[in-house]
């Protein structure tokens, strides 16, 4: 039996934007992840009262609370939640913490650049404006760092995108309790915790509300992403400016093209052509790779760090997401600024294609 909770708020039956919170966990804690289910909880209780407004614009809210990977998988395999009918996703994992105590960072981790999640710029300007305070003038400025970080994986967001769902993760990290005995309710703040509920829910409201204004909203995002990067560029050994340029405009299309598709209406928007055909979901384990008997997978278990990242973790999620091998090679060269190593490539789209 698997122990899911499904809460649905607004409009059921069409457009979703999905939350999810996993709650069985090898070494449950307050941080790791009570706190993202009593936040997925607060999101709900809050968006009742916006549940008009949701079902006039013809949109719901799936909230899942299921255990790690596997609950979210079983239930778009499925369709406990119909993964078609996403058009943004978020996974709330580690939210709310002291963080005086725990150490770390409040942090966005965006959807991956070739599926941008609309989502993403809503959530990052309410979390912005729901951690700042005034000084003597009339600027604003954050009371605590908020950091945007490209697609990163580690949690039900995985999922998600390997659905082709553009979705992204807020998350602290690091945490130094994390899987220990000392992971405990009193390292949680509660008023930051509320302050994280209302910018969820507020992005949901905006998001439902702007619909007619996607295209406009996705655009700035992009332009904001490839502004930063450029920034950071200046001050690296190299530049990758253009190829997340090249990037972010395919996936903005793509992600346009996704909505109009789960909104039934007819599609102006270009997607990636799809030349893989995806037999397998979710990131690859090493700890999978060690049960397969096939010595030419055996390669894959000795990456490290940012190989492993990027091959083993981002690779298959954008091959699953976008069914697109140039999407693939172009986020990887994207992540590393450096030359697909062909041979790792290839191993990782046999896996993901069941090609053994």
């Amino acid at each position: 039996v698997m122990p899911l909770v499904r809460v649905e708020i607004g409009e059921t039956g069409g457009p979703q934007v999905a939350i999810v919170a996993h709650i069985c966990h090898p070494t449950p804690g307050a941080h790791d992840n009570a706190s993202g289910v009593v936040a997925a909880l607060g999101v709900a209780k809050l968006l009742t009262d916006n549940e008009q407004l949701l079902a006039e614009k013809g949109v719901g809210v799936t909230i899942l609370l299921a255990p790690e990977y596997t609950g979210t998988a079983y239930a778009l395999s499925r369709s406990i939640v119909n993964p078609k009918s996403i058009i943004a996703g978020l996974s709330l994992d580690m939210v709310g913490a002291k963080l005086s105590q725990t150490g770390g960072s409040l942090l966005l981790l965006s959807s991956i650049y070739s599926l941008p999640s609309p989502l993403d710029p809503l959530l990052y300007t309410a979390l912005w404006n729901s951690f700042s305070g005034s000084s003597f003038g009339a600027t604003s400025y954050p009371t605590e760092p908020i950091y945007i970080q490209p697609y990163d994986a580690g949690s039900d967001h995985d999922i998600l995108v390997s659905y082709g769902i553009p979705a992204s993760m807020v998350n602290e990290w690091p945490d130094r309790y994390y899987h220990t005995s000392l992971d405990e309710p009193s390292n949680i703040d509660m008023y930051r915790l509320a302050k994280i509920v209302a910018s969820v829910a507020t992005s949901i409201v905006l998001l439902a509300s702007k619909l007619n204004r996607l295209e406009e909203l996705l655009s700035a995002w992009k332009n904001y992403v490839i502004h930063m990067n450029r920034l950071h560029s200046i001050a690296a050994f190299h530049d990758n400016t253009e190829i997340i340029s090249k990037l972010l405009s395919r996936g903005v299309s793509a992600t346009l093209h996704r909505i109009e598709e789960v909104f039934g209406k007819t599609t102006q928007h270009a997607t990636w052509e799809a030349d893989v055909e995806v037999r397998r979901r979710g990131t690859i384990s090493k700890r999978w790779l060690k049960l397969q008997t096939d010595s030419e997978y055996q390669e894959l278990l000795r990456l490290e760090n940012r190989e492993e990242t990027v091959y083993l973790k981002l690779t298959p999620l954008v091959l699953q997401a976008t069914g697109s091998i140039k999407a693939a090679k172009l986020e990887l060269v994207a992540r590393t600024s450096g030359k697909v190593d062909e041979r790792l490539f290839d191993k990782v789209l046999a896996l993901v294609s069941g090609e053994d």
